[in-house]
């Protein structure tokens, strides 16, 4: 693949029409409520529908189980519209999720009202300072952190350190650029 081809491995959707237009925090913001308007499954968990969207979301939920206690109090880092929060909810006292989009959180609102421990909050894109120090057990982060600004990126994880409790854990993961798909979309992204 050569990198100056922007479009290996693009299926021409319309979500991949919406293009970030600048760096600042007000471009990322209406970059993401734009793709949620589009389609706010896809733009969260590529290739999917509304069960493939939601047992993903399960699956991402059994793997932090493990660090999880129904006492604890949990925090997602770029949360969508709750794909995981959905599924962790039952495993703890309270799920809090926070993301730079409003139209994802409304939409998260919207869809997990019935969950009574799950939390959505707007978030600056910069920072959890809505948050006191150690106030988490758990703070994920999936897939989130290499859609930001490495120093962003670098400040959610200096703020997730503040915002855990002793002891606490700190569980994030992004995409293995070895894969060809995962490569493919990274390059995408990265694009002027």
């Amino acid at each position: 693949m050569k990198l100056t081809d922007t479009t290996h491995g693009l299926k021409h959707t319309p979500l991949e029409a919406v293009a970030l237009e600048g760096e600042t925090l007000d471009a990322y913001r209406d970059f993401w409520d734009r793709s949620a308007s589009v389609d706010s499954l896809n733009a969260i968990a590529a290739d999917t529908d509304e069960h493939s969207f939601r047992s993903t979301g399960d699956a991402e939920a059994q793997m932090l189980r493990r660090f999880v206690r129904s006492g604890d109090t949990v925090l997602d880092v770029g949360c969508g519209t709750g794909r995981v929060m959905e599924h962790l909810g039952s495993s703890c006292r309270e799920v809090h999720g926070i993301d730079i989009s409003q139209r994802m959180v409304q939409e998260g609102r919207e869809r997990l009202a019935h969950l009574a421990n799950v939390h959505f909050h707007l978030g600056n894109g910069y920072d959890l300072g809505g948050f006191g120090d150690s106030s988490f057990d758990v703070v994920y982060s999936i897939v989130a952190l290499q859609h930001m600004p490495r120093p962003v990126a670098y400040n959610y994880l200096l703020e997730s350190h503040r915002v855990l409790r002793q002891d606490g854990v700190l569980w994030f993961y992004v995409p293995n650029l070895l894969r060809d798909d995962a490569f493919a979309a990274f390059h995408h992204f990265s694009q002027p």
